[in-house]
């Protein structure tokens, strides 16, 4: 981690490299025989091309193109030549035809203006050398810029970070007060072996609750790939529910619908409530209960909904029962949902404020009551429930976050006392 290199827009740590990766194009991986250790930046940079709420990749493909043709030396092609899609035909065709020839002649008229312009500034331009532009040429930028584009920006660098349901690094989008220049920090959230890649999530896992049926629906759409990380390669892409889209409420249900539902639910492994959620009292007057049912009640296996019996310790349960776990279930889910909507809107208030040490500290305490209620949930939620995922990734990144502010407290000290 000792050798690093620092050229004004762009800060690279020499344990990262970007390389090809097999099936994604190029990648971000660790290169340090040592690996990378949690909590470490592996990269700041500021964007190519910067924009603020008016976000127009047709504009942004447009200004690619012109100084792509405009600069004789090659360089700016050289720097682009790496955005994926490298080849229109990585873009899916149904996606491409999703752009309608407004938006391709919209990018054609942009450009042809801009170097009229610069021809009537620069009598040495010869438009008349230029290659014609192409739809396809359009087309391809267009989807660089998609593809590769963060909130406010076009990183190069950044942009060979690939996607994962389950990342090792986080992203932050930092905006300095007195110079107002954005730059965008990459931070490793786990230790990187030699070797793995280096991911980011393309997705706001932290805001939204997702099943990986959804997951790989926005990504397909966005980027024109699915996911294939460990996370989805174990559960069924296809199918999937949001637990709080059933319908069930109050109480008040009808017994074949939810099972119809339920078999959406459970249908995705990933999704399963453990056993102790549907073990329900046995009536007063029973005298059976003996010390199995005691077990029974702090078992955290999964229940299979075909059998209505638990995978571990084999107790069958009723549909009533199942019923009322859902409802459980259910609330377990939004309250999951209601602390990471709330840690999220934290973290964007603590940056938009510049960060404190009281900030700090709200930071840590968001972070103690996600995990104190990843463990009350435990007892209602199987432990493989993707929303242990969610919780993981905003638990990750305030973590994260609180390490990076506090050695940015540490330099700032250390600055201080040079003085």
């Amino acid at each position: 981690m000792s050798d690093q290199t620092q050229d004004g827009e762009l800060f690279l740590c020499s344990s990262i490299q970007g390389q090809p990766v097999e099936g994604k194009g190029m990648g971000l991986i660790c290169i340090d025989p040592n690996g990378i250790e949690d909590g470490t930046e592996l990269l700041r940079e500021v964007p190519f091309e910067s924009w603020g709420s008016n976000y127009n990749p047709a504009t942004i493909a447009a200004k690619l193109i012109f100084k792509s043709r405009s600069d004789k030396t090659g360089s700016t092609q050289r720097k682009l030549s790496h955005l994926f899609p490298t080849q229109l035909s990585q873009i899916p065709f149904e996606t491409q035809e999703k752009v309608p020839e407004s938006t391709t002649a919209a990018i054609e008229s942009l450009v042809f203006k801009w170097e009229t312009l610069n021809q009537l500034n620069d009598p040495h331009m010869q438009q008349s050398a230029l290659p014609p532009l192409t739809r396809e040429t359009c087309l391809r930028h267009y989807f660089a810029v998609e593809c590769n584009s963060f909130p406010t920006g076009l990183l190069l660098t950044l942009s060979l970070a690939n996607h994962s349901c389950v990342p090792n690094c986080t992203v932050f989008q930092i905006t300095n007060p007195t110079t107002k220049l954005t730059h965008y920090n990459l931070w490793s959230t786990r230790a990187i072996s030699h070797g793995e890649e280096c991911t980011i999530s393309y997705m706001d896992l932290v805001k939204e609750v997702h099943t990986a049926a959804e997951r790989n629906q926005y990504l397909q759409s966005k980027f024109g790939f699915s996911c294939t990380c460990p996370r989805c390669r174990t559960l069924a892409v296809s199918t999937g529910a949001k637990l709080d889209h059933l319908s069930v409420q109050g109480g008040e249900v009808s017994k074949n619908r939810v099972v119809d539902e339920m078999g959406d639910v459970f249908g995705v492994e990933g999704e399963d409530l453990a056993c102790s959620a549907f073990i329900r009292k046995r009536s007063e007057n029973s005298c059976t209960r003996n010390l199995a049912n005691e077990i029974d009640l702090r078992c955290k296996g999964p229940l299979r909904k075909e059998t209505r019996v638990c995978e571990t310790c084999q107790t069958q349960f009723t549909l009533p029962e199942l019923e009322e776990a859902l409802l459980l279930g259910n609330d377990a889910v939004n309250k999951v949902k209601i602390a990471v909507a709330e840690g999220w809107k934290f973290i964007s208030n603590f940056e938009a404020s510049g960060g404190s040490m009281e900030g700090i500290s709200g930071l840590e305490e968001h972070k103690m009551r996600l995990q104190k209620l990843k463990e009350e949930s435990l007892c209602i939620l199987h432990e493989t429930h993707f929303v242990f995922q969610v919780m993981g990734t905003l638990t990750d990144k305030l973590g994260s976050l609180v390490r990076r502010e506090r050695w940015n407290e540490r330099r700032r000290k250390a600055v201080k006392e040079k003085e």
